[in-house]
Formats: C-alpha cells, sequence, structure tokens
C-alpha cells in the first residue's frame, strides 16, 4: 500500500490489504508445511530403508503422485474404503460397550450372591 493510498485513498483499501496480506502469510505457512510432509517421507524412506537389516527388501517407499491437497481424487473405491472402515471402528465400539457391560453385570451378580456354606 502506497503512502497516497494510506492517506488520501479509499478507507476500505486499508482492510483490504490487510486481509490480502493474511492471506499471503497463509499461502505461505500452507506451501512449508507440504514441503516439510515431501522432506519427512524423503527422510523416513531413506532411514527406514537403510536400517532395513542385510538381505532383506526395501520396504519403505516414496509417495508415487504428489498429495491431493485439493481433494479432487477421491474415487468410489477411496470412499467405500472410506466407509468400510467407520463401519468396523463403530462395530470395535459397540463391541466393546457390549463387553464391558456383560462384565459389569457378571461382577454385580457376583457381588450380590450370598456365600455358600460348604457341606459337611
Amino acid at each position: 500500500m502506497t503512502y497516497e493510498q494510506y492517506w488520501y485513498g479509499d478507507v476500505t483499501m486499508i482492510y483490504q490489504f490487510r486481509e490480502a496480506e493474511r492471506l499471503r502469510i497463509k499461502r505461505q505457512n500452507e506451501f512449508a508445511h507440504l514441503q516439510g510432509m515431501y522432506f519427512n517421507d524423503a527422510l523416513y524412506t531413506n532411514l527406514a530403508n537403510f536400517f532395513r537389516g542385510k538381505g532383506k527388501p526395501a520396504t519403505a517407499k516414496y509417495p508415487e503422485e504428489p498429495y491431493d491437497i485439493l481433494g479432487e481424487k477421491k474415487t468410489a473405491e477411496y470412499i467405500e474404503q472410506d466407509n468400510e472402515k467407520e463401519r468396523q471402528r463403530a462395530y470395535d465400539y459397540f463391541d466393546a460397550i457390549i463387553k464391558e457391560s456383560k462384565r459389569r453385570k457378571a461382577e454385580r451378580e457376583r457381588k450380590s450372591d450370598p456365600p455358600t456354606l460348604p457341606s459337611v
């Protein structure tokens, strides 16, 4: 923003320039984060393959495609996998609730049973 724009221009321009600067900084931050993710993948791939052990095949691979940061490549298969993971997580959650409920019920019944005397 120039001197003339600041002192003699439209008052709302200040807010627009401030918002533009905020968006520019946000974009730089996201770019730096993305670079860090790629660097992390490269470092992990090299170290994992270096320390894999003698005679073992390389298991860690660098991503073959760039990250889908815009979410444009969600295929039907990908969506189905997400749905299946969500279903399995819900099943595990409710299964754990049922097991805990049964355990508590058995514990309550055990506490409420009167002690039996040994028969002679």
